[in-house]
Formats: structure tokens, C-alpha cells, sequence
């Protein structure tokens, strides 16, 4: 038995030091460019004598200069047969390409797509000259989407993201040390590269420097040390501005590098798969990969009051304030809302709710005066969320004072406003939606103490109207707080209708006004469509079909969705600002033929400074455009100082395919009742881009909508069409998707479930019907089956 045991520890220890020996192989086998360091600098006249100083990468910028630097780079890596170099053009040189295949030096070009991030095989292959370009050439890496560059200024590492030039989530750095050399600077050239990578988790690739001597720093620190690499991704593409738990200063964008063996990625918003990970000797040659998903709205909210007539808590309606005196009051705006007098009115949740590490706080307000502190929320000693003199506070008594720098809260106007609090973190202060300051936050100490609305401990109560009050037990990101802003809290199906409902009454009345006159005119259909919508001048003139169930195709109507060429849905790829994107320059294309970088900047980035906007879009427009290039047919060029999207032929798209279809019914003199049948068969689907509610968004599909309706209504006329009853309660049920208040399209439905002998069909049409009224007008809608039978013999 001893004899077995001895046995199993020899091949436990024969495999362990297997593993051992194998280990440092693993840990290089993907050695890449990512983990090296070059000395850099511009192309000189004489560039061997730069190459004899130790420089292994130079910035380009004409076609002079790379004859001189292929020249000498031909002879360098002739004899020195493990060096490598890298050349980066910072302008346009069509004719580069030309220049490198007819030199001698092309042998030892490395081409794509192997050579960037296996830098052993290119060596062993002797493929050492590594070039990246401007310009699009199978030979040349792309520098825009490989490089960004980083410049150390004296307030290094204050504002360390402003000093990114290009993509920052690019993995390789160009870092321009300039004259930091010469700084009275405290932080000496030797720490710059380590704040560097503990900032942003980067390492300085190719440092741009007039003193070689410093490379042997740089070099221990980063070229010769093994590293723990890292990267999240949201649907395969780099998720940025990701913080981890482990490395407190860090934000990062792209891959990360580090010493640390336990890693924790996070972010406001979003969950990670896994959550966290540890290296060992046998995962770490490899870049780990957590994958991100977007939090849904509703994760951690733990207090929502609508003050739909009381203060209760809609996600526990069981549980009732502890106290409450408080009056409700419809406004012509909210509707229903909570009204408090600034003097006694408050409502007192009783210890239970979760406040501790993170908070966010939502509410809409509309003050009857600024001044002083008005309290919206308070806790204990523990925090206080209000206001004073305008000003945002958020406060932690007898420990600070977190506020707005300007007054940004105003009397007698509703505001949406948003506290995000993350503990020993930042706090961040929101109104309408838009980020206006963001602090270093102190903690905040648990207690039990009662969550009170509209005062606090201090008496400091609020004065004025307020509506849908949340609270979330976690941090909520920029675009979960603009989406609240814009779309609002939706807990069931049944009030999200009510919501979009809601969004349509204030364009029912003059709705009601055109359908009846066109209703009461009673001509022909044909007659009675004597101009074409004048708003949408731009889509393709092709042949009219059927919009297919399979690929490739793009939906607007009833909901976003987008088929590629293989038939996969990647839908789920888009994410909200990607979405966004995509969509405000397709619809730019209909409207004005494409849509400038300015106003994308104005529609999607209000508020941002210009370069922070320019870098918000270039890197969602890099997105948008990896995910367009999963053979969806579907490309975005910028000419001409414009965006556009450019379909292909094959691609088909149900908004065009409406707009083609309407051409033609109008312009034919006969109805052909199968073209309408294909019409109905698109716009049935649902509403044009169904919840997605954007203030750029609203014009166009208040047009789309109107023009729609304004279409149908007279086919109601149409002998031919009418044929059909059911046919007329399609239409009708078509146009209550469009407008539930659409008293002609009752009136036909009704009369057609009759004709069918469906009377109790029809009553129930009219009960339904007259719910809605009711919810909207707040009176009775007065008419029965008999009612709409008699007025049509009248």
C-alpha cells in the first residue's frame, strides 16, 4: 500500500513541476505588441543615427521621410535579427503602399492578421517591420484603430483623460513625454509610466522622447515584467469607462494591464460575467474576458411613489407610510401629483429601506419658491437630499456639504431631478436628464432611522408640487437617468400603454378636428390624397414587395430590429446610445438626404463640452460600425460634412417600404385594394420605434403618425375596400394604434362587428373605448351601440 502512495506523490510531483517548466512558455506564448516598450521619435535626416540611439519606432508624416526610414530600417533588421520596428504615418500617404512593396524591406513586413498581438511568431517568421497607417491598405495596420496617443502635461494626473488624443480605447500608446524631463514637477520621469497604468490600467507603448537614456527605466518597469491583462466587453465590443473594485484610482477603456491577481470589474448600469476572477500560473498567459449586460431599470429600486392620489409605495403596496398628511392636486402637466405646503406636510417611511453604500434619488419638482433648505428626503443624521437657494445639496451632517456651484433649480417649473451617490466615491447631481457636477462623495453611516419625504429631522420642508419620487439601492449610469427623464418609471405593460397614451392626448383634440372634416367631406380616397408627404423627399426607388420574414431587413415600425445577411437577429447588439445613433442619421436620410456632426452632437450629447462630445461620438460611431459590418448590408459614410446611412439593395426596410407603397397608391388613378392590403400589413406592426421616446425623435413621429391617419381615414369611403368587413375592423384596430380616441374608427368598428352579428363584440369595443376616454377627459364618453347604429341611419 506504501508502495501505491509513494507512487501517486512522484507523478503528483512530476506534474507540478511540469506544470512549472511549461508555465513561462504559456505565460509568452501570446506576447504582444501591447506589453512592449519603444523608444520613438519623429524621422530625422539621418535616421540611423536615431536607430543607433536606441529608437525603435518613429512618427512619419511624408513620403521623404519613409524613403529615408526604409532605407535604414533595411539595413537595422538585416543585422540584428530579433529586433523589431514600428513605423506610425500621422497623415494621409495614398501612395505609401506603392513605396513599401517595390523596397527591399517588404520581406520583412508584417501583415495582418497575426502580427500585432503574436509578436513571437512574427520574429520567428522574421516579419519585424510593423507599420500602421492612416489610410485603408491590407498592409498596414489601422492607426486609428489601434493607437491613441497621451500627452504628460505638469498637472499630471489631474484631468488624465483630457490629455487622450484619438480613440481612448485603443490599446497602444503613444506617450509624449515631452519636456516633463525638465518639470519642477514633484512626481519624478521614472513614476510617470506606473500613474500612468495605475489611471488607466494602459501601458505607455512607444514613449515619444529626446532623452534615450531614460528607456532602461521604462523598460524595467514595463517591457520586462510579465502582466495580467484584462478586458470587458458589452455584445463583443470593449465596454469603456469600467472601474475595479481592487484598483480604486482606475478607469478604463479597452484592455487593462496589471500586477494585481484578483480583479473586480465595475460600472453604474451594468452586471459582469464572472464578477470577479483570480490569475494563476496557468490562466494568466491569457487575456481575461468579462462580459458586461445593462442592468434592467427597475434592479435595486426600492421606493416608488407616483402620488396617484396617495403616498403609497407602488413596489409594496401592503406596507403604508407610517404617517402621512399630504394633498394631491391634478396639474395640467403631470396630471396627478403630491402638493406640500412648506409647514407641516410630510410622509414618514418607517426604517427597512436600504440605504447604505449606493443611492440614487428621482423626482420631479415644481417649487413654489428656492429659498432656504427644502428638504426632498431625509434620513436620520444620516443624509439629507434637497436644495438651497436653487442650488442641489446633497449632505451628510457632521460630515459634508455636497452641492451644486450654481443655482439650477427654478420656482413655479417642473424639473426632473437625480442624486447618484456612490459611497467614497463621487456623488452626481442631474437635472432634466443632462449630468450638470459630479463630487468626490464622503461615506454615509446605515441607520434605522425613518426615511421622510418633503422635510427632514430639521423641520426643512419642502414647499411646492412633486411627482414619481425613486429610490434605487445602487448607482444608476447617465443613460439609465436620461432614460428615466425621457420615458419615466414603467412597472407593469398595462402602464406603459397608459404612458404612450398619455404622450398622444395632446394631439387628439386637433386630431379629432381634421378626421371629421375629412370624415364629413366624404369623397373619394383617391380624391382626397392630393399631396405627398413633403417631410420625407429621400428613399430608394425599387420595386415594391412584401417586407420579409427572414434576412436581411431593418424595423422600425412596432419596435427597433435588425436581420443580417446569415439570418441572425443582432438587435441585442445595439446598445441604447448605439441605437440612438443609428437611428437619428437613417431617419436624417428621409428627412434632409443625412445629418452634420453638429446636430448629432446637439441631439444626442446636449450639455457635453465639444471634445468630450466629439469623443463620445467617435467611439459609439466606431461601435455602431463594427456592428454594421456583421453583413448587414447596412454601412455609415460621413461626406460632404454629413452622415449618412447606405443600404443596400437586398436590405429591405418597412419605413421605406410604407413610403413606396403610399407613393404608388397615390399616384395610380385606381385603388388596387391588394397594394393597401401590403401597407396595412407593415404599419399593423406597431408604432413607428416603439419605446424609444427622444425629444429629437418627436417631430418625426408626430409627422409619420399624422400623415399616417390623415392616409387611412378615407379609405373608410373607399366602396371597394368597404366590401370587406372585416377588412374595416382591421383598419379600424390599425388606426387605434396610432390614435385610441379615434371616434371614426369606432364608429366603423362598431358598425362592422354588428353587420357581422358580433353585437357584444361591438360593446365591448364602445366599454373599452369609453375607459380610455374617461382616463384621459375625466368624463364620461356618452354613446352605446344603438347610439353610433342611429346617427349612421340619420
Amino acid at each position: 500500500m506504501n508502495s501505491y502512495i509513494r507512487l501517486f506523490v512522484i507523478i503528483i510531483t512530476i506534474f507540478i513541476t511540469f506544470i512549472q517548466s511549461i508555465s513561462p512558455t504559456m505565460a509568452n506564448r501570446n506576447e504582444s505588441l501591447d506589453e512592449h516598450v519603444f523608444l520613438c521619435d519623429s524621422v530625422r535626416y539621418q535616421a540611423s543615427n536615431q536607430i543607433a540611439k536606441g529608437y525603435r519606432a518613429f512618427i512619419v508624416s511624408s513620403i521623404e521621410q519613409l524613403s529615408r526610414i526604409l532605407d535604414s530600417s533595411y539595413n537595422f533588421l538585416n543585422q540584428n535579427n530579433q529586433q523589431v520596428i514600428v513605423l506610425i504615418f500621422s497623415g494621409r500617404m495614398p501612395t505609401a503602399k506603392e513605396i513599401v512593396e517595390s523596397h527591399k524591406i517588404y520581406a520583412y513586413l508584417a501583415i495582418q492578421p497575426y502580427a500585432l498581438f503574436q509578436l513571437n511568431r512574427s520574429i520567428r517568421e522574421n516579419k519585424r517591420l510593423v507599420i500602421f497607417s492612416e489610410d485603408d491598405s491590407e498592409l498596414f495596420f489601422s492607426r486609428k484603430d489601434k493607437i491613441c496617443f497621451f500627452d504628460v502635461e505638469d498637472s499630471f494626473p489631474n484631468h488624465i483623460e483630457s490629455s487622450f488624443t484619438g480613440n481612448i480605447s485603443n490599446d497602444l500608446v503613444v506617450f509624449n513625454i515631452g519636456d516633463y524631463h525638465d518639470s519642477d514637477h514633484k512626481i519624478s520621469v521614472d513614476t510617470v509610466p506606473i500613474l500612468f497604468n495605475s489611471y488607466t490600467g494602459k501601458l505607455p507603448n512607444f514613449f515619444l522622447t529626446k532623452y534615450p537614456e531614460d528607456i532602461g527605466l521604462f523598460k524595467e518597469y514595463i517591457g520586462n515584467k510579465k502582466w495580467n491583462t484584462a478586458e470587458v466587453v458589452l455584445d463583443g465590443v470593449p465596454l469603456d469607462g469600467v472601474s475595479w473594485k481592487e484598483m480604486k484610482e482606475m478607469t478604463s477603456y479597452g484592455k487593462i494591464h496589471t500586477f494585481k491577481h484578483q480583479i473586480c470589474p465595475q460600472k453604474d448600469g451594468f452586471r459582469f460575467s464572472p464578477d470577479v476572477f483570480q490569475f494563476n500560473r496557468i490562466n494568466s498567459y491569457e487575456t481575461k474576458i468579462f462580459h458586461a449586460s445593462s442592468k434592467e431599470l427597475l434592479d435595486g429600486l426600492i421606493l416608488y411613489l407616483d402620488f396617484r392620489k396617495n403616498g403609497d409605495n407602488l413596489l409594496d403596496k401592503e406596507k403604508v407610510p407610517t404617517y402621512s398628511k399630504l394633498r394631491y392636486v391634478k396639474d395640467h402637466e403631470r396630471n396627478w401629483c403630491a402638493d406640500f405646503n412648506g409647514q407641516s406636510d410630510y410622509i414618514d417611511y418607517a426604517s427597512g429601506l436600504d440605504i447604505k453604500n449606493n443611492l440614487t434619488l428621482s423626482v420631479w419638482v415644481k417649487p413654489d419658491n428656492i429659498y432656504g433648505d427644502q428638504s426632498i428626503l431625509g434620513k436620520g443624521e444620516t443624509l439629507s437630499v434637497k436644495f438651497r437657494d436653487g442650488k442641489l445639496l446633497f449632505t451628510s451632517p457632521g460630515i459634508k456639504d455636497h452641492f451644486t456651484d450654481s443655482i439650477v433649480v427654478n420656482s413655479d417649473e417642473w424639473q426632473h431631478i437625480s442624486y447618484v451617490f456612490s459611497a467614497n466615491k463621487k456623488l452626481r447631481f442631474y437635472i432634466n436628464g443632462v449630468l450638470i457636477g459630479e463630487q468626490k462623495a464622503a461615506p454615509v453611516t446605515p441607520t434605522n432611522n425613518s426615511v421622510l419625504i418633503g422635510t427632514n429631522i430639521w423641520d426643512e420642508y419642502y414647499h411646492g408640487k412633486m411627482d414619481d419620487l425613486a429610490i434605487w439601492n445602487r448607482s444608476l449610469s447617465d443613460d439609465e437617468i436620461l432614460r428615466i427623464y425621457q420615458e419615466g418609471i414603467v412597472l407593469t405593460a398595462s402602464e406603459e400603454e397608459h404612458r404612450y397614451l398619455l404622450g398622444v392626448s395632446i394631439l387628439i383634440m386637433f386630431g379629432l378636428m381634421v378626421f371629421g372634416f375629412i370624415y364629413i367631406k366624404g369623397s373619394n380616397f383617391i380624391d382626397n390624397l392630393q399631396t405627398k408627404d413633403q417631410g420625407i423627399r429621400h428613399f430608394r426607388k425599387k420595386e415594391t414587395k412584401v417586407l420579409p420574414t427572414l434576412t436581411p431587413f431593418i424595423q422600425l415600425l412596432g419596435g427597433f430590429k435588425m436581420i443580417n445577411r446569415d439570418g441572425n437577429d443582432i438587435t441585442s447588439k445595439f446598445s441604447t446610445r448605439r441605437k440612438q445613433l443609428f437611428i437619428l442619421i437613417l431617419l436624417s436620410k428621409y428627412k434632409e438626404g443625412g445629418i452634420s456632426s453638429r446636430h448629432l452632437t446637439d441631439s444626442l450629447w446636449p450639455g457635453y463640452s465639444s471634445e468630450k462630445a466629439k469623443n463620445n461620438r467617435s467611439t459609439q460611431m466606431k461601435r455602431l460600425r463594427e456592428i454594421l459590418d456583421l453583413n448587414t448590408g447596412v454601412s455609415i459614410d460621413f461626406r460632404d460634412k454629413t452622415w449618412c446611412v447606405n443600404i443596400d439593395d437586398d436590405v429591405s426596410l418597412d419605413l421605406e417600404q410604407y413610403y413606396q407603397l403610399k407613393s404608388k397608391i397615390i399616384e395610380e388613378q385606381y385603388l388596387h385594394i391588394s397594394d393597401v392590403e401590403l401597407l396595412l400589413d407593415i404599419v399593423e406592426k406597431g408604432s413607428l420605434l416603439l419605446n424609444l421616446n427622444e425629444i429629437w425623435l418627436d417631430d418625426f413621429k408626430s409627422h409619420f403618425e399624422d400623415k399616417l391617419i390623415d392616409f387611412l381615414i378615407p379609405l373608410f369611403e373607399n366602396v371597394e375596400f368597404c366590401e370587406d368587413h372585416n377588412r374595416i375592423i382591421r383598419l379600424s384596430n390599425i388606426l387605434f394604434i396610432y390614435d385610441p380616441l379615434n371616434e371614426i374608427a369606432l364608429d366603423h368598428k362598431v358598425r362592422s362587428l354588428v353587420h357581422l352579428g358580433k353585437s357584444s363584440l361591438a360593446g365591448d369595443c364602445i366599454s373599452h373605448f369609453s375607459k380610455i376616454y374617461q382616463q384621459y377627459y375625466n368624463q364620461p364618453y356618452n354613446s352605446s351601440v344603438s347610439v353610433i347604429l342611429d346617427q349612421r341611419k340619420s
